[in-house]
């Protein structure tokens, strides 16, 4: 908490309240502040209408530019369109003519087709034959590899156990045992 300080002023023999310059500088502050306000606001009111007549004219040539722009744009797109529908045109005349070249081998496939039922089932039939013989060929084929994989492995292996081979002592070879001895606590 502040202090407020007294003076003694001689001419009417009291005690008064100290003004500190904080206040001052505050009124001072506030002076300039109001009176620069008031400066900016006579500016900007007495501001010629120059200035606002400018700022509508160059707007009106952006406005112009810019259409301008668009119209070159449109333009540009319309070209662009005017491309577009000549490589489709081409397109369609390319798929045509592929259309007519699959009709007249349809018309070659028709006389295949044309041929007696008895005649494709028999065919059919010799083809699931082969494919029965071919399954028996497969299976044996398997088992003959699986057969041969596993005797490969099993010599692997057998190969692999001589090298391991334990070596038993002799009789004059010294023997120690070793023995874990548990101990209580």
């Amino acid at each position: 908490m502040s202090k407020t300080k007294y003076y003694y002023d001689s001419e009417s023999f009291s005690y008064r309240k100290f003004e500190s310059n904080n206040k001052k500088t505050k009124i001072l502050l506030t002076g300039l502040f109001m009176s620069i306000i008031g400066i900016v606001l006579s500016i900007v009111l007495t501001f010629p209408f120059d200035s606002i007549l400018k700022k509508e004219n160059v707007k009106n040539n952006l406005e112009i530019k810019n259409r301008i722009k668009n119209l070159d744009k449109i333009s540009d797109e319309l070209e662009g369109l005017s491309k577009f529908v000549a490589e489709q045109k081409r397109s369609l005349e390319y798929q045509n003519s592929i259309l007519n070249e699959l009709k007249v081998e349809n018309k070659k496939l028709e006389k295949v087709v044309d041929l007696k039922k008895e005649n494709v089932e028999t065919l059919f039939q010799i083809q699931e034959d082969i494919a029965q013989r071919r399954v028996w060929i497969d299976r044996l084929f398997g088992f003959f590899i699986g057969l041969t994989s596993s005797f490969v492995i099993a010599l692997i292996f057998k190969l692999r156990d001589k090298k391991d081979v334990i070596k038993v002592p002799s009789l004059n070879d010294e023997i120690y045992v070793r023995k874990k001895i548990k101990i209580d606590r």
